[in-house]
């Protein structure tokens, strides 16, 4: 039998009724979520400019008016030759489109079997007159026919001298609108002179394409 010193068994009796403290749980730290990516700023489109939509218009109309003198076979003043150009024009905007030069060589394509031709005209050879002996009296010549009078077109509309002067020309066919300058045709256009200014430049490509 062991013999134990006061002091051990002192150490001994301690150590059995001492328990061991509860591990302390580890915090653990939780990574952060990548934050989601922001959609890519779309910016607004920028809102239509009217002038420069009259601009791009009524070039495309001086252009496609270029198109129908290209075709003297079923285009011209005459009444059959404006009926070609209203056929023209007609199904062009039956299909959604506006005249231009592209549009106006596509409908010709399309519709040149249903376009009636302009008759060629042939200049007539003046009278032959043959020599009458002296005794007798020369006849005089066949007078031809006067042919009757051109109907006069009403006067555009008007405007004012200072338009007039800074325009440059005329200002009464197609080639003189298409031969402004763009920097005028901008004040002009936006000017005090503006309604005038547009009613003309409206009347002028009304009468070149026979509406």
């Amino acid at each position: 039998m062991s013999t134990l010193t006061h002091n051990e068994y002192i150490d001994r009796f301690i150590k059995s009724i001492t328990k061991p403290a509860p591990a302390v749980p580890t915090a653990v730290t939780a990574k952060p979520e990548p934050s989601p990516q922001a959609p890519p700023k779309v910016e607004a489109p920028l809102p239509p400019n009217p002038e420069a939509e009259f601009r791009k218009r009524y070039e495309q109309e001086l252009e496609a008016i270029v198109e129908f003198e290209r075709n003297p076979g079923f285009f011209d003043d005459s009444e059959i030759g404006v009926e070609n150009a209203k056929r023209i024009v007609t199904w062009i905007r039956q299909h959604g489109e506006y005249p231009s030069r592209q549009t106006v060589a596509h409908a010709i394509r399309v519709l040149s079997h249903e376009l009636t031709p302009l008759r060629q005209t042939e200049p007539v050879p003046p009278p032959v007159v043959k020599p009458e002996p002296q005794a007798r009296v020369q006849q005089p010549a066949p007078v031809a026919p006067t042919p009757p009078p051109v109907p006069l077109e009403e006067p555009l509309p008007p405007v004012s001298s200072y338009v007039m002067k800074r325009v440059g020309n005329e200002f009464k066919s197609y080639r003189d609108v298409k031969a402004i300058p763009t920097s005028i045709f901008s004040e002009l256009y936006k000017g005090p002179h503006a309604a005038a200014f547009k009613a003309r430049i409206d009347e002028i490509l009304r009468r070149v394409q026979g509406r």
